[in-house]
């Protein structure tokens, strides 16, 4: 994978949060964030439609490696208005991965490679390579609400917290890298919708500075399209902790 495809995904993140604060009041709150931390998927079903093959897998497991190259990470782009200051919105690229385990047993059925499948079979005897490694990346437009638990923002410590719960709508780009004896695919491909919800809380450490942990769950539906004319499809929900830096610009 060349580096242009590695910077795809956070291409098109930058790009929208650009169109996006070209569209904001000059008067809201900027607020810029990076984040890290840990995200895992839960097991889904496969399923792979090409000539000769209709079949899936249920079940299918997913290692996250999320503290390995490439580090599991989200860029975010925000705006708080200034004539409602609780409400705002975002642009929130996530760099997941999801792996499948090769040695996992999963239950098969279907026909694959014209051969009829029934039963338990390891995932890598359908898929030596079933992954979404560079990764299994998302772009969401979030709405965002917070709370200021004094009424404003202060200098106590209470005034310094403000909780905040969101919600998102966007695309899954994830890498592809699926193999087996017919079907392959190597690269980013706008693969279907992704929605996202989150809760977490903001502590202000200086005016323009603030730490930030978070849960988010998210969902992606991914359509993938394999050589020489093959689908595969599945459904991802991803648990994620996070923690971050924001810059803020009042």
């Amino acid at each position: 994978m060349n580096r242009n495809q590695r910077r795809a995904p956070a291409i098109l993140a930058a790009a929208a949060a650009a169109a996006l604060l070209g569209s904001t009041s000059a008067r809201a709150e900027l607020a810029l964030s990076i984040y890290a931390g840990k995200a895992w998927s839960m097991p889904s079903d496969v399923s792979l439609e090409g000539p000769a093959t209709s079949f899936e897998l249920r079940g299918v497991e997913w290692n996250d490696k999320s503290f390995t190259d490439p580090l599991y990470y989200g860029l975010r782009g925000g705006w708080w208005f200034d004539s409602h200051p609780n409400w705002g919105i975002a642009v929130d690229y996530t760099h997941a991965k999801a792996v499948s385990r090769s040695g996992q047993l999963a239950t098969a059925r279907g026909a694959l490679f014209a051969r009829p499948v029934l039963g338990e079979i390891p995932v890598g005897l359908a898929f030596p390579s079933l992954e979404f490694s560079h990764g299994h990346n998302t772009v969401t437009l979030n709405g965002e609400y917070r709370w200021f638990p004094t009424g404003e923002r202060d200098d106590t410590l209470l005034g310094r917290i403000q909780p905040y719960v969101g919600a998102g709508v966007g695309v899954a780009l994830p890498h592809v890298e699926v193999s087996n004896s017919i079907f392959h695919a190597f690269g980013i491909q706008s693969a279907g919708p992704a929605l996202q919800g989150m809760a977490g809380f903001n502590f202000d450490v200086i005016r323009w500075a603030s730490l930030f942990a978070e849960y988010k769950l998210s969902w992606a539906s991914i359509e993938a399209n394999l050589n020489p004319g093959g689908n595969l499809s599945t459904q991802l929900f991803t648990h994620q902790i996070a923690v971050g830096v924001t810059l803020q610009i009042r």
